[in-house]
Parts: structure tokens; sequence; C-alpha cells
């Protein structure tokens, strides 16, 4: 690793230790040890460092792009979107603005979000998600569009599950692995309410 790069994920951890440090009770109060979160945070960072953006040599001195919005960079899933889950109903949106939309979906319904989730458009997801209509049955979330969920984000969609009626399931379809290993690291992944899809469709696992 080169010593410029790793000086800079130095840098990065301290100011998020810092941050965690003085907001630790405040993180507590909202279900967030800040243990697992350092830990996932360092993950992502060295996700990013295995990219082919961050091994390709660099021609000027300027830091790598990843590390230009140090917010993006610990909480960025950097993937491509994958092959849809569901079929998306694109001309009967819910929510649409420059990052983000929000499209019903049917087989199975629910709905799809694509593009970005993050400050300025995370209540507009959970006001989605929770205005869906009731019935018996799952509510199903198409994640597969999904390139990048601030931790705002991952929480919305925690509490969406958790708000459904005893029985019923928030079923994650197409979950960047990213993701799913901050559901894990934060210990939301085992709620009962809420379950993620296998990676063969029609198989979910609790």
């Amino acid at each position: 690793m080169e010593a410029e790069t790793q000086e800079l994920i130095d840098g990065f951890l301290q100011v998020i230790d810092r941050f965690l440090n003085a907001n630790q009770a405040r993180f507590l109060d909202v279900g967030l040890p800040t243990q697992p979160l350092r830990l996932l945070i360092r993950e992502w960072v060295m996700a990013w460092v295995r990219t082919p953006e961050m091994a390709a040599p660099r021609m000027t001195d300027a830091p790598p792009d990843a590390f230009a919005n140090p917010v993006r960079a610990f909480v960025g899933l950097p993937t491509e979107p994958a092959t849809e889950w569901t079929r998306r109903l694109w001309d009967r949106p819910i929510y649409s603005d420059t990052m983000l939309q929000i499209v019903p979906t049917v087989d199975p319904p629910g709905i799809a979000l694509v593009g970005d989730v993050e400050a300025s458009n995370v209540q507009a997801v959970l006001r989605a998600l929770t205005g869906l209509p009731s019935s018996s049955g799952d509510v199903h979330l198409d994640l597969s569009g999904l390139l990048f969920c601030d931790l705002g984000g991952l929480q919305a969609i925690v509490r969406a599950a958790q708000a459904l009626e005893p029985g019923r399931r928030l079923v994650l379809h197409g979950v960047p692995r990213q993701l799913e290993r901050a559901l894990e690291i934060v210990d939301w992944a085992p709620l009962p309410n809420l379950s993620i899809a296998s990676s063969a469709p029609g198989v979910e696992r609790p």
C-alpha cells in the first residue's frame, strides 16, 4: 500500500474515532453502539482501497478520488446495479430526485430503491416504506439498484421492519454485500421481522 494512501486512511479513521467518541451517547440513544461502527467503517475503507480505482497508478499528486468525500468513502457501496429482482413500474414513481428513484414493484409487490440514499432523501425512503398498503403479507424491498446508502438509510430500513405488525416481514432483495455486512456488524440482520433474500431467486434467509 502506498505511504500516502495509508496516511489518508489513518487520518480519516482518526477523524471518525474523534467523532464517535464525542457523540457516543447520541449513537447509543438510537441503538448504534460505536465499537461495531468503528469496525464497519474500517472494513469499508479497506474495501475501497482494494477497488481498481485505488489500485491503478495515478499520474497526479491529487488524493485518490475515493477520499474526495470522506462520508461517501466509508458508507458507499462501490458496486454496479445488479439485474432487477422485481418488475418495476417506472411509469408510477413514488418519489424521484436527481439522486434517487423510488418505484413500486410487482412480482413480488413492494418498492425498489434505485440510486443513492442519503440525508436529503432518507425521509422519502421512510415515508415510502411506511406508506405501503396494509395487508397480511410481507413487504418486499428491491435494493439491487442501490449504489449508495448512508447509515441513516440503513436505519430507516430497519425501523420500517420493526414497525410491521407481528407475523409480517420486510424482505430485502438484491442486497449489496457491503450493506448486508453492515447489517451483520450492527447486529440488525437477525431481527425477526427483517429477512434477506438469498442470491437464488425465490429463496429467503431469516
